[in-house]
């Protein structure tokens, strides 16, 4: 009879407890229904202080109400609140999530890698993703140098030619350089064009780096015998030597140089002057004569105004006179 009394009370608080829950459930169902009405109605308003809506956000981040309604959909930042009106309000304590997505998008990831990122976030991994970043980043730091060295020395050609006299000639001081030179005989234009750039695509893969000139040798054998357009090569003309790459080297010194503007094939004449300018001051020129773009395609819009370097390397003659 006991145990017959015990399993009743049992039976009894059991359905108490499970009475209650229900009670507990269905007032906070109400509850919400109520809230939610209220947000639909007006009548309990978003504090401000608390709450932003996607127009203040956006203009708080720097970011547009596109690009969080685009987080939203993909369920990467979505608002805390949403009512039935389509109202969005975003709590403030999600602005340091935001930042965090900005932070990584900067640093080059994507929106499948953050929300991946985000979703199983921990200090190891976020050290982990610091290191792959830093390596990223440097390797962008070390392309940014070399295209700034690009640029100063590009200028720096490009205001030495402005500051001379047409057809002068002069001697200038240059430091040694290697070269990568790819040489051959009787080839078309389209197989010339075809060669250089298969050497540009051979040194920038090897070595990315864009800080050469493209250049091109004659020799005095030729040129002493007014044969001015034997293009038989082209050369990546460099100040440091290149890593891994079999190169020449053009030594320093001082150099008798003018410029001719022009298509290359009228380039004699500008020869011709720089030979009678040795000769006459009796200067003794090294066998080779280099040719460089000083103004190309990214400042001329046809050949016949491109502007070319010549220089050749003095050997002997009477420097102080020079």
């Amino acid at each position: 009879m006991g145990s017959s009394f015990e399993i009743f009370l049992n039976v009894v608080s059991a359905r108490m407890e499970i009475a209650v829950l229900r009670h507990k459930c269905y007032h906070k169902l109400y509850c919400y229904h109520i809230v939610k009405n209220f947000f639909r109605e007006g009548r309990l308003k978003v504090d401000k202080s608390q709450y932003l809506t996607t127009g203040e956000l956006a203009k708080l981040m720097h970011v547009t109400k596109n690009t969080l309604f685009h987080y939203d959909k993909i369920g990467l930042f979505s608002p805390e609140i949403v009512l039935d009106n389509e109202y969005r309000y975003y709590s403030i304590h999600q602005i340091e999530v935001l930042e965090a997505i900005i932070m990584l998008k900067e640093l080059g990831m994507s929106l499948k890698e953050i929300q991946a990122f985000l979703s199983d976030r921990t200090p190891e991994k976020l050290l982990e993703l610091f290191e792959k970043e830093e390596q990223i980043l440097a390797e962008k730091i070390r392309l940014l140098k070399d295209r700034r060295q690009w640029m100063e020395e590009k200028s720096k050609k490009i205001r030495a030619y402005l500051e001379k006299e047409k057809d002068e000639i002069f001697v200038c001081e240059k430091p040694g350089r290697y070269y990568l030179m790819d040489a051959f005989l009787d080839v078309s234009e389209s197989e010339f064009a075809e060669r250089t750039a298969e050497l540009i695509n051979f040194y920038e893969n090897n070595s990315k780096s864009i800080c050469y000139e493209i250049g091109y040798i004659q020799y005095a054998k030729d040129v002493r015998r007014q044969i001015y357009a034997n293009y038989s090569n082209v050369i990546l003309l460099m100040k440091h030597k290149p890593g891994g790459m079999s190169c020449h080297f053009m030594p320093a010194g001082k150099y008798l140089t003018t410029y001719f503007k022009g298509h290359w094939r009228n380039i004699g004449e500008a020869y011709r002057k720089l030979l009678a300018y040795a000769d006459e001051h009796q200067i003794t020129l090294a066998e080779e004569f280099l040719e460089v773009y000083t103004v190309d395609q990214l400042m001329a819009e046809t050949v016949e105004e491109y502007v070319t370097e010549i220089s050749v390397r003095i050997c002997g003659g009477d420097m102080d006179e020079l």
